[in-house]
């Protein structure tokens, strides 16, 4: 039984009471910690060893892949698809240029690429295999400037496949299986074709592994889980939605959430997780439903009764030599961005306004160098004190109480 919980009892029956309300007619699902199943559930005869496709699931397998062959040397994220790609010389370059396709730009969604592979037909089930999306490249399109915003594109994570083979020397589902899958002991999951298929024990695995419970060795080093799960870009200060290297994450009012869904012809699926609390939920259903709600209602539950580890104290401001007290207050921007400089137990915090203030970010000093600490865009960003405010990353912020 899991030493993380605090009443293991209670949370089970507050799971129950959460799974009753969710209108799932078949399914399973899965919660864990980093090393157990602490409750789960079946409906509708779907049992949670029944392996069902998990579509956009396999993105995160192969990210997974493409930072393996990274740390073997065999690639670099800064490499553009061209050089693994040929055919990729063909791409229309509407937006943005082809030698801009970094391997890391197609990992966090952000290569401008366009959503779908040109040659997918939306009435036939079937996928295209590498081959066609190699054919089909001569109609791709960069529809937005490469590294400019998300954009979600199927394509790009079809031409990561398209690399891992052709670096690995073998299939992309044989290096998913032999190098990721069965390391991780996900003994009901495996390739139906171009299908990827996956039970909620599976996935409940994958969850475990990307919480850094279990290990396997030659998987990924903990330093590159890590730089995996590491915020990247983020289009607003007051963040709630970001990207990850190839996860999206999530800032809820109770924690931060990553997640992704597959959803294909009949099917759906879903992982969602707490990395600061180590905890995590998995469904998979045979019916085409938004899932995420669901394992958001019952990941809170799980939050509810775990402890939150104890963070690292960051240098405490000395604000008899730097007279920082002065910053203490509420600040807009031109744009009317409105943020809140508070001081709590001899702690300054910097709040963006109507931000629950879990997620303050405390602010620390060195060298009379004030940063920002926390997490995301503004983790160690430096805060300059103006005249009748303060400057951080561009922006000018004005004092306006």
């Amino acid at each position: 039984m899991t030493k993380n919980i605090r009443n293991i009892t209670l949370m089970r029956k507050s799971l129950d009471d959460t799974f009753e309300k969710i209108s799932l007619q078949r399914g399973s699902v899965i919660a864990v910690d980093t090393n157990n199943v602490v409750w789960s559930a079946e409906r509708g005869g779907v049992e949670i060893s029944t392996a069902l496709p998990i579509a956009s699931n396999l993105k995160q397998f192969t990210g997974t892949a493409i930072m393996q062959l990274r740390d073997e040397r065999h690639l670099s994220l800064d490499d553009s698809i061209t050089s693994y790609i040929p055919e990729a010389d063909n791409i229309i370059e509407f937006a943005g240029l082809k030698k801009e396709l970094t391997l890391l730009r197609l990992l966090e969604h952000r290569s401008g690429l366009q959503t779908e592979v040109p040659s997918r037909d939306y009435e036939s089930e079937q996928y295209p295999d590498l081959n066609e999306v190699t054919a089909s490249l001569k109609d791709a399109e960069i529809v937005a400037k490469p590294g400019a915003l998300l954009k979600y594109s199927n394509l790009g994570y079809r031409l990561l496949e398209l690399i891992v083979t052709k670096v690995s020397g073998r299939s992309h589902s044989d290096y998913v299986m032999k190098r990721i899958v069965e390391p991780l002991g996900m003994s009901n999951a495996g390739f139906e074709g171009l299908l990827f298929k996956a039970s909620a024990g599976d996935l409940a695995r994958w969850v475990m592994f990307n919480i850094g419970g279990i290990e396997p060795k030659g998987v990924l080093s903990p330093s590159t889980l890590s730089e995996i799960h590491t915020v990247g870009p983020i289009n607003d200060l007051i963040w709630r939605n970001a990207q990850c290297l190839c996860w999206p994450i999530r800032r809820d009012d109770d924690g931060f959430t990553t997640w992704h869904t597959g959803r294909t012809e009949g099917f759906s699926s879903v992982v969602a997780f707490d990395r600061v609390k180590k905890i995590g939920v998995a469904i998979v259903a045979p019916l085409e439903v938004d899932l995420l709600k669901s394992a958001s209602s019952l990941l809170s539950i799980l939050r509810l009764h775990t402890p939150t580890p104890k963070k690292q104290s960051l240098p405490s401001i000395d604000t008899a030599s730097n007279d920082l007290n002065s910053l203490v207050g509420k600040y807009t921007t031109s744009s009317d961005l409105i943020v809140n400089i508070t001081q709590r137990n001899g702690q300054l915090y910097f709040t963006p306004d109507g931000q629950d203030p879990t997620f303050d970010d405390a602010l620390s000093t060195q060298s009379g160098i004030i940063r920002l600490g926390g997490h995301g865009r503004l983790t160690g960003e430096r805060l300059r004190p103006t005249k009748n405010g303060f400057e951080l990353i561009g922006l000018r912020f004005r004092r306006i109480s």
